[in-house]
């Protein structure tokens, strides 16, 4: 969050490492939401994934938004930070990150009133290893679900990937289809609703991380969501979203969705609820559902669409600096399908192939490669790649872009590998965009997977 202009205030050792603290530190960006004063105190807390290991710790603030600075011992360990307000009204806000030893590792969390904690506990509802059991402890034998809730090794569905921290890939789809590679060629822990599954309710259109967290969105009539830590447990289903959600986006703490009828929502929980402050509009974010229609960079979130029901309909771009107000930035041309961001700069692409490229969110540029219609686009391994009719085209900076003979749709970049949908019921692999192997196959059924993105997990 490099457009905060708060102050940094050092934590010492937060009864981590006492005396024993070396050259590993945590550093939480904090925005606050615009409605209230912001507080004079801050009450930290962290948790490992096996319980509390230290619990509101009030310490003096400046002005808000500012950065806190904690200092760890030298192990890498994934943690949970959580901060309240010292005053009222009480503000929560909480996020998970993995601190490395003997680096910096930063996070970012909102502070707001409209954070869940369903047992009143003081760990949000999308941290708690018990969200319906007060356990201000979170004793968890075996990090997964806290003791207080039962918890066993059989919890983790998988025990030897607890805790491994690695970086994480997820592809999602149709009949809620789901699964996940810890290398880009090895895929397991394959899960689904309905291996027939169509444009319905079960439906997952994409699929996005932050926080330590994965969230998959989608649905049809109603939106569809849920999370997991790890790629393998799923949890947190959520069917309450009026419209469809396109796909999610993190934004500085926040997690991101837009999607049908206008739809543009945000989560402060980590995926386990949506709130709706955009309102209906006859729009979508995407024009159609199974595309990237929100990205983030640069301090906001931009959602690209159309109009419907007009004469005629037009793209649209809107964009948001906090999930909750939305400005529109572009309301004429083409409609359009997706967005990315990658290098500094924001690219979209249009149905009819055109393109229109920004380095702020706000002003946009547009360019033309010759095609007249779009396919897909996508930011992998540095470049952006976009598929029309006349082929691949790649750019670096989405302003100067170069045709691609013969290379075949990028959907995405993990662990040094290209990662391209094989006929949407496969995935391939490439190290060099020339030589591609195929690395999965989805199990028996029509529904094909649609949307894919890596980060990093908890667990």
């Amino acid at each position: 969050m490099t457009h905060l202009r708060g102050g940094a205030w050092l934590l010492l050792g937060l009864l981590l490492c006492g005396t024993g603290c070396g050259d590993t530190t945590l550093g939480v960006d904090v925005v606050l939401e615009s409605s209230v004063s912001p507080p004079q105190t801050l009450l930290v807390s962290l948790y490992s994934l096996e319980r509390a290991i230290v619990r509101d710790r009030r310490i003096s603030v400046g002005t808000l938004p500012g950065r806190v600075l904690i200092n760890l011992p030298d192990e890498t360990q994934a943690l949970r930070v959580v901060f309240a307000s010292g005053e009222a009204p009480v503000r929560l806000g909480g996020t998970a990150v993995k601190a490395r030893a003997h680096s910096f590792s930063l996070a970012g969390l909102l502070l707001s009133t409209e954070v869940h904690d369903r047992d009143q506990d003081g760990v949000p509802d999308g941290l708690d290893n018990c969200p319906d059991t007060a356990n201000p402890d979170q004793l968890s034998a075996h990090g997964a679900i806290g003791d207080a809730c039962g918890g066993a090794a059989g919890d983790l569905g998988g025990a030897g990937d607890a805790g491994t921290g690695v970086p994480t890939v997820i592809a999602v789809g149709e009949g809620g289809r789901r699964v996940r590679s810890l290398d880009g060629l090895s895929w397991d822990h394959f899960a689904e609703v309905n291996p027939n599954g169509g444009n319905d309710d079960d439906q997952l259109w994409g699929v996005g991380f932050g926080g330590g967290v994965a969230v998959a969105v989608g649905g049809s009539v109603n939106g569809y969501s849920l999370t997991t830590t790890d790629g393998i447990t799923w949890s947190h289903e959520n069917r309450q979203a009026r419209a469809w959600m396109g796909n999610v986006a993190w934004l500085d703490g926040v997690f991101v969705a837009a999607g049908g009828n206008g739809l543009r929502t945000r989560s402060l929980d980590l995926g386990v609820s949506w709130i709706d402050d955009a309102g209906f509009q006859k729009a979508q974010y995407p024009d159609i559902a199974a595309r990237q229609g929100i990205a983030a960079g640069l301090g906001l979130a931009v959602a690209v669409g159309t109009t419907y029901g007009g004469n005629p309909d037009v793209g649209l771009i809107t964009t948001t600096s906090d999930g909750r107000s939305w400005t529109e930035r572009r309301h004429q041309g083409a409609s359009l399908l997706e967005v990315e961001f990658g290098n500094g700069r924001f690219v979209t692409m249009s149905e009819t192939g055109s393109l229109l490229y920004s380095s702020d969110g706000i002003a946009w540029t547009p360019v033309s490669i010759g095609a007249t219609k779009g396919i897909a686009l996508s930011f992998a391994g540095g470049a952006f790649y976009v598929t029309t009719d006349l082929g691949v085209h790649s750019s670096a900076d989405g302003v100067s872009w170069a045709p691609r003979a013969g290379l075949r749709s990028i959907d995405g970049f993990f662990a040094g590998r290209y990662l391209s949908f094989d006929g949407l019921d496969a995935l391939a692999a490439s190290l060099d965009l020339a030589a591609w192997q195929s690395v999965y196959a989805l199990p028996p059924g029509t529904a094909i997977l649609r949307r894919m993105a890596a980060g990093s997990l908890t667990r």
